[in-house]
């Protein structure tokens, strides 16, 4: 086994200790020595394999799905871009996936917002949209068109990404 392959190991290894808390963290050297050896009997112990301490295929395979696994657990997660991308305002009768977006958001503030208006439907701008966009924009210093443009947007974001709970008003 070469020394770019063992280091691969062993930083995958190091890597799982985190997760693992019987799996010691090692040194990564490239060498496959005892403490490798060891860590790689661990890992097998953990998987119910034989603890030989040998990277054998099998081993490496569910090494590496570990690792893959534990990886995407640490990523943050991925975000999707949900105002329109041609950056056109949301108006009074709009449709779409911006707008019930827009409209979850806004439904739930009103449950944390006492003077906001609960949303009756998610899938079209209505006059219930329309009223707690413009509360949303006067009491944040917006202009207050009833429209969602990008400022408003990420007002009813930021909002709906710090509201704690409770009941009060904005």
């Amino acid at each position: 086994m070469n020394e770019n392959t063992v280091r691969d190991i062993q930083n995958k290894l190091r890597f799982l200790s985190e997760d693992f808390d019987s799996l010691p963290p090692i040194a990564v050297d490239g060498i496959y020595g005892e403490e490798t050896e060891r860590a790689v009997a661990q890992l097998q112990r953990i998987l119910g394999f034989d603890a030989t301490g040998e990277a054998d295929e099998r081993t490496l395979n569910a090494l590496n799905d570990l690792y893959r696994a534990a990886s995407e657990k640490r990523l943050p997660a991925v975000t999707v871009q949900i105002f329109p991308i041609n950056d056109e305002p949301l108006v009074l009768g709009s449709t779409g996936v911006s707008q019930t977006m827009l409209n979850i958001m806004l439904g739930a503030l009103a449950f944390v917002f006492s003077n906001l208006p609960k949303i009756q439907s998610i899938d079209t701008f209505g006059e219930d949209t329309l009223e707690a966009v413009a509360i949303i924009q006067h009491t944040s210093g917006l202009a207050t068109t009833g429209q969602v443009d990008k400022p408003t947007w990420n007002m009813i974001a930021r909002l709906f990404n710090e509201y704690r709970g409770g009941n009060r008003e904005i």
